[in-house]
């Protein structure tokens, strides 16, 4: 509701009470914060605002609980239109009537006025909650396959390191079981023992 400038400061605290409350029911519905719901409204406003009309009023009820959820309660040095700006004057009076309303309150203000005026916004926030959610399961799906595919590289990595190990092995076993050397005189030139086999001639130790 667009707020008097006459508003006492009972007033205000009931009024800053009361825009908490109205909130319950579309939070509890979309499982959302009152920050988040806040957010959400904001880019509504931003995004959409020329496919409603809101009265003058309205207008500067919003920019007025704005200021007050980001800014706190008016100061002139927060804001001094010009004599001649009758429209940042008639903001000043919006925002300075909303006196000390909480941070909390003036979100939930800028919720509730939103809703009452856009029935637009309830399935929009729907919507975005939705998308959200989608990008986030996307995005763990994402992590979840990265590091599938790790691990399943590193298995294939480790599998041909066994293999490897298993055909020096048996190369050494056959070398010595043939008789043609010990297993202790062969070493490999910088290389893997079947690397060495296949590629060069085993090199004997020399014997101190």
């Amino acid at each position: 509701a667009v707020v008097s400038t006459q508003s006492t400061g009972r007033e205000m605290v009931e009024l800053d009470q009361l825009n908490i409350h109205s909130t319950r029911g579309i939070i509890a519905r979309h499982g959302l914060t009152l920050p988040e719901l806040f957010d959400l409204s904001l880019e509504f406003y931003k995004e959409e605002k020329h496919q409603f009309k809101l009265t003058y009023e309205q207008k500067n009820q919003l920019a007025a609980y704005y200021r007050q959820s980001t800014l706190g309660p008016y100061h002139p040095d927060k804001l001094n239109p010009g004599f001649l700006d009758f429209v940042g004057n008639d903001r000043k009076k919006a925002w300075e009537a909303l006196g000390e309303i909480s941070a909390n309150g003036a979100k939930a203000g800028f919720c509730n006025l939103l809703e009452t005026t856009c029935p637009e916004l309830v399935p929009w926030i729907r919507h975005k909650k939705r998308e959200r959610e989608n990008k986030i399961q996307e995005e763990k799906r994402q992590v979840e396959e990265k590091k599938k595919k790790e691990e399943a590289e590193q298995l294939e990595a480790s599998k041909l390191i066994n293999i490897v190990k298993q055909a020096e092995a048996l190369i050494i076993k056959e070398a010595v079981g043939n008789g043609n050397a010990d297993e202790d005189d062969y070493e490999e030139e910088g290389m893997p023992v079947l690397a060495t086999v296949l590629s060069f001639p085993m090199v004997k130790k020399k014997k101190k």
